[in-house]
């Protein structure tokens, strides 16, 4: 309960616009009901939440912490909670998809990836292209992972991959002002 009343605090007092979760670092599984008050404040609240989804590379915790499968029951749980699932999955590009197919208020973040790598075979990604020009267009949002890669090189590797101008707007902007509510 401290961690929700420092969270409302924050939003009341300090402005915060969102919550990032990185479980991985605190040993919680992403659908561990000790998360599930503060999933209940961010719907109460109106903001969004991002979560770690995929790899980590922490030798303190395990892997198992960020599978994107843990979403769905979060989701079933809570259909209003926005979610961004940041990194995009790997190695688990495929559930995420699939989670996110079935939940409308999960999003995708292009975070901590170079977006080039959606179009290299066998890269484990190029189904979160295949998707994110289709079915998933306006639940793709652009983030780039600074310091590791700069926002302009990543929005090069963007418009590298022959997208339609219109679903680079989505993933570029729109996507993320809608998920924000900006």
């Amino acid at each position: 309960m401290q961690a929700v009343r420092e969270l409302e605090r924050a939003v009341k007092e300090l402005g915060l616009r969102g919550l990032n979760l990185q479980c991985f670092e605190h040993r919680l599984p992403i659908n561990d009901k000790l998360m599930y008050p503060l999933y209940a404040k961010c719907v109460e609240l109106d903001i969004p939440v991002n979560i770690h989804c995929g790899i980590n590379f922490s030798m303190q915790t395990t892997m198992a912490y960020g599978q994107p499968f843990l979403l769905d029951e979060v989701l079933t749980h809570f259909p209003d909670l926005r979610v961004c699932a940041a990194p995009p999955g790997w190695p688990w590009v495929q559930e995420l998809l699939g989670v996110a197919w079935k939940h409308p208020t999960l999003f995708i973040g292009l975070v901590m990836v170079k977006p080039k790598l959606l179009a290299v075979a066998n890269s484990g990604y190029e189904s979160l292209l295949q998707y994110g020009r289709t079915l998933l267009t306006d639940r793709i949002i652009f983030g780039s992972g600074f310091p590791r890669l700069s926002p302009g090189q990543a929005v090069r590797e963007i418009d590298a991959l022959g997208l339609p101008d219109d679903v680079k707007d989505l993933w570029l902007y729109q996507n993320a002002k809608r998920f924000l509510r900006l």
